[in-house]
């Protein structure tokens, strides 16, 4: 196996945590000691991200955000993809039919990364911001591990394990099976024994949104009953059967089974929308 070289390394995680943080600025300090890159080296990538155009650099506060460059790579892919000229407003229009907030994330590496998001959450429902990052590890992220190979079945627990967190395997290996034969995920959290879900305010940061959602399950709802959700996810497929795009409902409190699962149908119908858009298939179409 070929070693990954350090400097680039050092690129890529500049590069991650300025799309992260989209909007804002950092100082040189405070982008050593948030990728815990010591400052010598950190001057020398920064300054080749400066000149390549993927950071500017203000004159006077001598700060770092995103650079043209980010945004021409965003265009070229976006342009290729086919599905982001649709999904500002699809979302926008999910959002106003199911009442809640509603936002898009993907795969980056081992992280779920927030890219769009339309209307307003719950009283009871974490606010998301777009650029907001969190790894991808057992309970998180069904539906874009349900397709995928063994192996990287096995990584996603693994993570969750290496962080110290138990897993089930019987459980979370039936649930991703689950996940695949339904098409989507339903998540119920509570916490602090409340029987409800977290209603923390702040732009969480990858942690707090894991302690929000604990214990989680994943729910079959029955019609009549009524549940506190944390969300609902459906994936987008691209050509190959894979999944690129999971869409989200943000959670709703004491919803009944009946209007959970028309509310399901709707996210269901934008996904098969966003994927024929882009030219993708359902994996069980590809058999």
């Amino acid at each position: 196996m070929v070693a990954s070289a350090l400097s680039a390394n050092r690129s890529i995680s500049v590069i991650n945590w300025i799309v992260g943080h989209a909007g804002e600025a950092f100082s040189l300090s405070e982008l050593s000691r948030a990728l815990d890159i010591n400052i010598p080296s950190l001057m020398s990538v920064l300054q080749s991200l400066t000149d390549a155009g993927y950071l500017d650099r203000h004159p006077k506060r001598k700060t770092y955000e995103a650079g043209p460059a980010l945004l021409a790579v965003s265009l070229v892919i976006g342009a290729h993809l086919g599905w982001p000229d649709i999904l500002g407003s699809e979302l926008k229009s999910l959002a106003a039919s199911v009442e809640s907030e509603c936002f898009a994330s993907l795969v980056v590496g081992d992280h779920i990364v927030i890219v769009a998001d339309a209307g307003r959450p719950s009283s009871k429902a974490m606010p998301i911001k777009v650029g907001l990052r969190f790894r991808l590890m057992a309970p998180f992220g069904h539906v874009f591990t349900a397709w995928s190979s063994p192996g990287e079945i096995e990584d996603w627990i693994r993570r969750a394990e290496e962080a110290g967190h138990d897993v089930d395997r019987a459980k979370i290996l039936a649930e991703l099976a689950r996940t695949r034969e339904l098409g989507y995920s339903i998540g119920r959290a509570t916490t602090n024994g409340s029987g409800g879900m977290s209603a923390k305010k702040t732009a969480a940061s990858a942690s707090a949104i894991s302690m929000s959602s604990a214990p989680y399950e994943v729910v079959e709802p029955e019609p009549d009953h009524h549940y506190d959700i944390a969300h609902i996810t459906a994936p987008v497929f691209n050509a190959q059967g894979k999944v690129i795009l999971g869409l989200v409902i943000n959670g709703f409190s004491q919803i009944e089974g009946r209007e959970l699962l028309a509310r399901t149908e709707r996210l269901l119908q934008s996904a098969r929308l966003i994927t024929k858009h882009s030219g993708g298939q359902d994996p069980a179409d590809l058999r």
